[in-house]
């Protein structure tokens, strides 16, 4: 089997037909599709069953795992060279798998494909695209952790993101603990064994609702601490020097100080006023946060590993730092 697509899933009724026939029309690549029902209460399971093509198989938990104990059983069913971990309420765009197996293929040293991704809300209405990168680029797993610092999850969602089985297996299980950037700390782990292509194709949408796992966890105000938590390792990782850190943990602190104001408005107190306090502690004087707004967060400076193996600035934008580097 070439590719296995996985399907996590936990009421997801209302968009989960969608999700799977936006696998099974896909050209040009072997797949099997996996779905796993993490004990959903609203009809999903009914939906799922109602499948009969021969290229899907569906499991079912009795009680709630938790999204990544379900991910894991999903991911661990899959006999595929290939993996896609697909979210229960995304789609694929059409050609999107063999369009990233056929550059898993062609460069053997890449562990991992994702690209450009459309944004649709719950009427699956497109909102707009999100891109980093205007061009194919490769990057290593420094540099991954260098963009990450400064972009984020330039990765992306798990959706986005075709993977080699044999380097998961490897890499370990997703990760308990982490809300929703189980996902970041996966693709780090899984860049050390090789890098990551980045194709600038939209390849899948990504839907944005209120009831969607991230918008939970961002109103119970479980995202920001975890963020916290992955910057500082990627820093150590690159034994980051003192102006990087500052930037570095300056974006942090205008996370922390984002994610408060977005609860204030929502009426809430007690999370957003921890996480004010926090940003003021993680970047006194918002002086990291001030440098990152004025010279990074545009992307016309980024960061960039040479090769002594520590992060430097680099007065390029992001994809020409990656081609400059060493």
């Amino acid at each position: 089997m070439k590719i296995s697509v996985c399907v996590p899933t936990f009421n997801s009724a209302a968009y989960i037909r969608d999700c799977l026939e936006s696998v099974l029309i896909q050209k040009g690549a072997e797949f099997e599709l996996i779905v796993s029902d993490n004990a959903s209460e609203d009809g999903s399971w009914e939906i799922i069953r109602s499948f009969s093509d021969p290229r899907v198989r569906v499991f079912r938990s009795e009680q709630n795992r938790g999204m990544a104990a379900n991910f894991n059983r999903t991911l661990h069913s899959a006999s595929g060279e290939y993996v896609k971990l697909l979210c229960a309420d995304d789609l694929l765009e059409p050609g999107a798998l063999e369009l990233q197996a056929r550059f898993l293929d062609e460069n053997p040293e890449i562990t991992m494909v994702t690209g450009a991704t459309r944004l649709i809300d719950s009427n699956s209405k497109v909102c707009g695209v999100k891109r980093y990168f205007g061009r194919p680029v490769k990057i290593d797993a420094l540099n991954l952790r260098a963009l990450s610092l400064i972009h984020g999850n330039v990765v992306g969602e798990p959706s986005a993101v075709l993977f080699r089985r044999e380097t998961w297996l490897r890499a370990g299980p997703f990760r308990t603990g982490l809300a929703t950037l189980i996902d970041l700390d996966m693709w780090l782990r899984l860049s050390r064994g090789g890098g990551v292509g980045y194709l600038p194709l939209p390849l899948c949408r990504i839907r944005r609702h209120a009831l969607s796992m991230t918008t939970q966890f961002r109103m119970a105000g479980e995202v920001q601490e975890t963020v916290l938590r992955l910057t500082e390792a990627m820093l150590g990782e690159l034994q980051a020097g003192s102006l990087v850190r500052r930037i570095s943990l300056g974006k942090v602190a205008g996370s922390h100080l984002r994610h408060a104001l977005y609860g204030f408005r929502r009426g809430l107190v007690s999370w957003p006023a921890a996480s004010l306090a926090l940003a003021f502690r993680i970047d006194p004087l918002f002086f990291g946060l001030l440098l990152y707004l004025a010279f990074f967060r545009s992307g016309l400076v980024g960061l960039r590993v040479g090769s002594g193996g520590r992060p430097s600035v680099c007065l390029e934008r992001a994809w020409r730092c990656l081609e400059q580097r060493g």
